[in-house]
């Protein structure tokens, strides 16, 4: 998912391919060198009120960065849950799918069903 906390008027997720797989070693640099050419975003819809809280000037008050930095990650988990379902329905899925939001070492991964 795009940096949606600096850019609340247009969140969108884009699609990276790798010819290997680096892995959670804590080191998350290879990420940063997809081999696939550029993928076209896929725009998030739905959540344009929650956009519209990230757009406010409340928002980023240094008095509320402990509940910013809460909803931030509430945020990252919804987009991963989201992906979650969204694997679990892909029939082509033959390679870990890692899912999280820029500037953001919070990684799930969702594996292929290996009956398919």
């Amino acid at each position: 998912m795009n940096g949606f906390d600096i850019n609340p008027n247009r969140w969108h997720c884009d699609l990276f391919a790798y010819t290997s797989y680096g892995g959670h070693n804590g080191d998350y640099d290879w990420l940063a060198q997809w081999d696939s050419e550029e993928f076209k975003p896929f725009v998030i819809r739905g959540l344009e009120r929650l956009q519209a809280v990230y757009a406010s000037d409340a928002f980023h008050e240094d008095a509320f960065s402990d509940p910013v930095y809460m909803c931030d990650l509430l945020v990252v988990i919804k987009f991963q849950i989201f992906m979650k379902k969204a694997a679990a329905n892909m029939k082509e899925l033959r390679f870990p799918l890692l899912v999280t939001a820029h500037d953001f070492d919070f990684i799930a991964e969702f594996r292929p069903d290996p009956v398919r």
